[in-house]
């Protein structure tokens, strides 16, 4: 597999996603996630479902900290029709389905237990529903893009008050 081309904003990110013939059809609520928020840190944030209770250390983006292009080769998911998507702090991932079969589906990986998939969500938005967050900071809550339109705000609305 391989999700990569350079790209630095999000308009880049929505065109190269939207570009049939790159190997990988994502999920469409996936896929206006990384155009949206490219993946970050997800600080104490919890999944609990299904006997399954953990922590999302962070969702993965594409030419971010946490890119998703680092884990794509890992050998145990190869056959398995899915990319990661995101970890633990444990070794452990979250992947989501890519196969007309899966699409979508967004499973647990525990790889203490030989990389089997435990279906935890039927659904990126279905998932998203179940991880649980401590509040953070509100201006964490956009996207990159958006944060920087409220700063350029910010300046315009300083130089016209002085």
């Amino acid at each position: 597999y391989s999700v990569r081309q350079v790209f630095r904003g999000r308009e880049e990110r929505r065109t190269m996603l939207n570009t049939p013939g790159n190997g990988i059809e994502l999920d469409e609520q996936y896929r206006l996630f990384l155009v949206n928020y490219n993946g970050g840190d997800t600080p104490k944030t919890t999944v609990r479902i299904k006997g399954i209770s953990s922590d999302l250390r962070c969702l993965f983006g594409m030419n971010a900290k946490n890119d998703i292009e680092n884990y794509m080769q890992l050998s145990e998911l190869k056959n398995k029709h899915c990319i990661p998507i995101g970890e633990d702090s444990y070794g452990n991932y979250y992947v989501i389905g890519i196969t007309d079969d899966n699409k979508g589906v967004v499973y647990f990986v525990d790889h203490e237990k030989g990389f089997e998939l435990i279906g935890i969500a039927a659904s990126f938005s279905e998932f998203l529903a179940i991880c649980k967050s401590d509040p953070i900071n509100p201006r964490s809550q956009r996207s990159p893009e958006e944060r920087e339109d409220t700063r350029s705000e910010e300046r315009r609305v300083g130089k016209e008050c002085r």
